[in-house]
């Protein structure tokens, strides 16, 4: 086998290089000779200073050259092939001609430089012999401190069309794996983009209907992957704002269409690809509201969005007018289309001491109106819903259940147990899975958030319905045990997340997590007139006391309170479960702002909503930094409430207040410019005398926070 070497100083070129892939000898060679020239690495995931050997395979004797780029971006090369790195910033790394098997190996040495540290960059190579070129597939790396390690918490799979190829995204650490559903195997982990630093939103995953091209959406990064599922390379990353919230296609038209929700804009932006593997944004279509999460599009080309700040569904057309708004009342996690309807999972809560139920809504399309609630009851914290022609099915991940039903006859068929015998697991996302070329699916796939595997549901053999052997995920290339092999923190992010904290199971399970009503440390938002908004968690160890009334003095006390107030199964509190979950609790952080900019400022009419929050509107006095809670040793809370009558109402933080709609501790404020225009007596901040420009400037600051 042979091997080549370069100059250690490549990664540093880099920037400066705009060396066109075609102006290379392959140009002019003829036409591919076909897919048979892979690319290999000893890693994805190399260490600073270290090295990462690249495998070549491809013709015997073949000359070859290796190219690497910063940045992705698919082209077709007429008589060469796709190649996958930006032709304006590749750089050649290496020639020489694969030996007598086909075979070289290129070592790369990895620069110890720092500034490289979390870094993703590209590799692709072409061969040629007898006068005919082709090209490999390409390889994401992520330059490392160390080997990779801790949580990746999978979070959202997509499989294609044909059944050849399932994609998982990982949370916790930026990457993708690869699996083989005809046998079941984890075939590649890829990096696509730094380690996230803060908390997020759902991740998002899906396949375009053709089947090309995988899109993964990770709230905390600026961009969206897109993979080309032939060849499994990175195709694209794709400019989006922090915190987007779905996808959705429409091949049916003469532009191919991608739909990705917006928070930060407040609508649907649309990207048309064209040439193929190139994705250009050509619109953004506005919504009513303000937070638009999960998308789905309907028969004839309308899109309905799940709004999670007004809790309703708006239905609009391709150019973005309105048709519809449907009022639900509680917040959308997700939608389906089945049939002649759209059905939704979504949490109803009740009133007085029933904390309520989880439930699927069926909404009909004739007049996208509420006609029935389904399945109440059935799992907790329902977060995703799928449908083939037979199955309609939704992930429980609170109770570590996946709820089967008839898509037909909207009959219950099973819950499935996904970890029989064990603690709950974790399910945030399933996919159906088809079999080879396509068809009827016949296996169903669950994601486990904390046990980090992909269970695989035979929907030929029930109900009841046989589970295979779980896909294990995770570093240790087995499933993680909760109880044994999670550290305190994310032992206690699972019991945040599980009905295992009070004492629930998969057959007895809680009606509610802690995840319930504050999903990810976010607000879930339900309000109704008796009830109380559940604030968020973010940075909450520092802004006791606790709960509305400001009477739980400590973490610990909170948690075993909320044991008490919301635990219906009975029995007593683990007290290392106490701990665990305390732990987790402390350590929760806050998201990033999509509305701030890329490098983390604040845009020019959020600093001069800063000036109004700390002059005129005298938000400050009760709102003050890090924390944005009253500063000791003034008061924790407002004798007189906060512009509502009651009496005390503890002080929430502003951290985060992009995502907690609707606002006030009833929930009475739809919007953050509701919160200040509806403030009789200027008792929550003096906003009687702002102008429009500082209304809206001040609007714009919180939005930042």
């Amino acid at each position: 086998m042979s091997c080549s070497r370069f100059r250690t100083k490549w990664f540093r070129s880099w920037p400066r290089c705009a060396v066109l892939f075609a102006a290379l000898p392959w140009s002019g060679w003829g036409a591919p000779s076909g897919s048979n020239l892979q690319l290999q690495a000893d890693t994805r995931f190399p260490i600073a200073g270290g090295a990462i050997t690249l495998h070549l395979s491809g013709p015997a004797n073949a000359d070859y050259v290796l190219k690497a780029s910063g940045k992705a971006k698919q082209t077709e090369l007429p008589g060469i092939g796709t190649v996958y790195l930006d032709l304006l910033q590749s750089i050649s790394l290496a020639s020489g001609f694969l030996d007598a098997a086909g075979l070289a190996d290129v070592l790369v040495p990895v620069p110890a430089d720092p500034k490289f540290l979390g870094g993703v960059y590209y590799f692709q190579f072409g061969a040629g012999a007898g006068g005919v070129v082709s090209v490999s597939n390409a390889l994401s790396v992520r330059i490392q401190s160390a080997p990779p390690s801790g949580a990746r918490q999978p979070e959202a799979i997509a499989v294609t069309p044909d059944g050849s190829r399932v994609y998982v995204l990982h949370e916790e650490d930026a990457t993708v794996s690869v699996i083989d559903p005809t046998t079941d195997t984890l075939l590649a982990d890829m990096p696509i983009g730094r380690i996230p630093t803060s908390i997020g939103l759902p991740c998002r995953a899906a396949v375009d209907p053709e089947g090309r091209h995988a899109f993964f959406l990770h709230p905390a990064l600026p961009k969206m992957t897109v993979i080309d599922t032939a060849t499994d390379s990175i195709s694209a990353q794709v400019p989006v704002p922090l915190a987007c919230g779905g996808i959705a296609f429409d091949f049916s038209g003469p532009d191919d269409l991608i739909y990705v929700t917006s928070e930060r804009e407040a609508g649907v932006i649309v990207f048309t690809e064209a040439p193929a593997g190139t994705f250009t944004r050509t619109a953004l279509l506005p919504i009513q509201g303000q937070r638009p999460g999960p998308i789905v599009v309907l028969p004839g080309g309308d899109l309905m969005v799940g709004d999670q700040e007004s809790h309703e569904l708006e239905v609009i057309d391709p150019t973005g007018a309105p048709i519809a708004r449907t009022p639900l009342g509680s917040l959308p996690m997700s939608l389906v289309l089945s049939g002649s309807s759209v059905f939704l999972p979504t949490f109803l809560e009740g009133t007085g001491a029933d904390d309520g139920l989880w439930a699927v809504l069926e909404v009909e399309l004739s007049g996208y109106t509420v006609v029935d609630e389904l399945f109440e009851d059935l799992g907790t914290d329902y977060l995703d819903a799928e449908a083939s022609g037979s199955f309609l099915v939704f992930p429980g991940a609170g109770s570590g259940t996946v709820l089967v039903a008839d898509a037909t006859t909207l009959v219950e068929l099973e819950v499935v147990d996904l970890n029989p015998g064990g603690p709950p697991g974790t399910p945030h996302d399933v996919a159906f899975v088809p079999p080879p070329g396509g068809g009827e699916p016949r296996t169903l796939y669950a994601i486990d958030h904390f046990r980090e595997t992909v269970r695989p549901i035979d929907l030929t053999s029930g109900p009841p319905f046989s589970l295979r052997a779980e896909i294990a995920l995770a570093h240790s290339g087995q499933p993680r045990e909760q109880l044994l092999d999670l550290p305190e923190i994310e032992r206690g992010e699972w019991l945040f997340q599980s009905v295992a904290y009070f004492n629930g199971t998969a057959t007895d399970r809680n009606p509610v997590s802690c995840s319930t009503c504050h999903p990810q440390a976010f607000s879930y938002g339900v309000n109704r007139e008796t009830r109380r908004q559940p604030p968020a968690l973010f940075r909450v160890s520092g802004t006791g006391p606790f709960l509305w009334s400001g009477a739980v003095a400590s973490m610990a006390s909170l948690a075993q309170s909320q044991f008490t107030v919301h635990g219906k199964v009975g029995g007593t509190l683990d007290p290392q479960f106490l701990a665990d979950l305390v732990a987790y609790e402390s350590s929760i952080g806050a998201p990033e702002s999509p509305y701030l900019g890329a490098d983390g400022s604040l845009a020019p009419a959020a600093q001069a909503g800063r000036l109004v929050f700390e002059g005129a509107a005298q938000c400050s006095s009760c709102h003050a930094e890090p924390f944005f809670i009253p500063v000791a040793p003034d008061p924790l809370t407002i004798a007189a409430g906060v512009g509502t009558g009651f009496a005390p109402i503890n002080v929430p933080s502003l951290l985060g207040v992009w995502s907690t709609a609707p606002y006030l501790h009833d929930g009475s404020a739809t919007t953050l410019r509701d919160v200040l225009t509806s403030n009789a007596g200027d008792l929550h901040g003096v906003t009687s005398t702002l102008t429009e420009q500082e209304l809206s400037d001040l609007v714009e600051y919180l939005k930042s926070l």
